[in-house]
């Protein structure tokens, strides 16, 4: 690829990097515990998601980051991926821009919801329910005696 610099100016577009992080804690106690720390792989979902939002092709809201689903699979995350298989599905409840470039969402899966399920994916979803990004980790039951945070940092470099 050609790359023409104007300055400090690029042609290039920013790639996006992701990183899942799922912490749990027991009902009534205050430290988390990390289960999974990982980068994960940004989907082509994301891209087309990009490109629709830069040519206005839909309503703002199409374009917000707004869902987690854990899920079933344990196929290894490529960047064709469009589903997450069997998912239990949570809204992402807060943002926040932890560095310069960088934003994360963050969805609790409560103690009630998803008990009894062995996880191995997760995703991340816009409002419009395209995939953005997919994570595949060793098998993890959920039980009623924790709650869940799924942590997602996406980063342009």
């Amino acid at each position: 690829m050609t790359t023409t610099r104007v300055g400090n100016r690029s042609d290039r577009i920013p790639q996006v990097r992701g990183r899942l992080e799922i912490l749990r804690r027991g009902f009534g106690e205050a430290e988390w515990e990390r289960l999974v720390d990982q980068e994960n792989v940004i989907v082509a979902g994301f891209l087309t998601q990009e490109v629709r939002g830069i040519v206005g092709g839909g309503p703002a809201a199409d374009y917000k980051v707004a869902y987690v689903q854990l899920g079933t699979s344990g196929v290894p995350e490529v960047a064709g991926d469009t589903v997450i298989t069997n998912p239990v599905e949570f809204a992402v409840t807060t943002f926040s821009y932890p560095a310069l470039k960088s934003v994360r969402f963050e969805a609790t899966l409560a103690a009630g919801l998803g008990n009894g399920v062995v996880f191995q994916e997760a995703g991340l979803l816009f409002s419009t329910h395209v995939l953005a990004a997919r994570k595949t980790f060793p098998g993890m039951a959920k039980s009623g005696a924790f709650e869940w945070l799924i942590r997602w940092t996406l980063t342009w470099v």
